[in-house]
């Protein structure tokens, strides 16, 4: 079964943004979590399937 959250450290290294990204996210409420678990936010499936991905950079080939 597949998970259906996760912390935001798992939300860093699947989407590659990073964690201070992620959590000013949660702080403007643009990123949802549950109430909290003990002291970790827990971040739904849905929005990692759809989270903005970070620019790609492209290697010159000169």
């Amino acid at each position: 079964m597949e998970r259906q959250f996760y912390t935001v450290q798992e939300v860093a290294e699947i989407t590659g943004l990073s964690e201070p990204t992620i959590y000013r996210g949660i702080h403007a409420k643009k990123v949802p979590t549950l109430p909290k678990i003990s002291t970790a936010e827990r971040i739904p499936k849905w929005w990692i399937d759809q989270a903005p991905q970070p620019p790609q950079t492209q290697v010159r080939q000169d």
